[in-house]
């Protein structure tokens, strides 16, 4: 598998919105997923998520216009020319 469909995949993108005590990653995720939370302001209205894999914070930016960049290849960053709307973002 890619590395750009793994950080796509559920398992990747719940581990880091959902991270349980038995995941390999947990304390690092649970820390970042806190801190992602308390330090984002809510009214943010331009996100770039820069080596976004998968994208799973997204939803804490439910209100910005969220752009992404992800790598495809360890050599090169490409700009995903698409943007998220809120409802993919899981907001409304």
């Amino acid at each position: 598998m890619e590395l750009s469909e793994e950080l796509a995949t559920n398992e990747y993108i719940r581990q880091r919105l959902s991270p349980r005590a038995g995941d390999r990653d947990y304390l690092c995720l649970i820390n970042l997923l806190n801190a992602v939370k308390t330090m984002t302001p809510l009214n943010t209205p331009h996100v770039l998520d820069y080596s976004c894999g998968g994208s799973p914070y997204r939803f804490v930016f439910f209100r910005a216009v969220y752009r992404r960049a992800a790598v495809y290849d360890h050599r090169l960053y490409r700009p995903l020319n698409r943007e998220i709307s809120a409802t993919e973002q899981g907001g409304s």
